[in-house]
């Protein structure tokens, strides 16, 4: 159950990151949409801030999974194709937020 709740959050985070800024994201609107209770949030996360540290972490766990040469030698396709892919539409949506950045 456990990994099943923070994966919910995850997920429902990462979308909403794609439609609105992080600063208009709370935590009740998570969980509303997550259909997570509120206790149930504050069991696994402080605070969105919090899950979104989560989120990023996550998300970059695929590129440090790759061989290092392979990051020295190509960091930008490897960035690329590895993190950027998947945030794509939430970088651009946050990128005059100043509370995500």
């Amino acid at each position: 159950m456990y990994k099943k709740t923070k994966k919910a959050l995850y997920k429902t985070l990462l979308h909403m990151l794609e439609t609105q800024e992080l600063a208009s994201v709370t935590v009740n609107s998570i969980c509303k949409e997550a259909l997570i209770h509120r206790t149930t949030f504050y069991k696994h996360f402080y605070d969105k801030y919090d899950l979104l540290t989560y989120v990023l972490h996550e998300q970059f766990q695929e590129y440090f999974a790759l061989d290092i040469k392979n990051r020295i030698n190509h960091p930008f396709q490897s960035g690329f194709d590895t993190v950027y892919m998947d945030m794509q539409l939430v970088l651009e949506k946050q990128k005059n937020d100043d509370t995500f950045f």
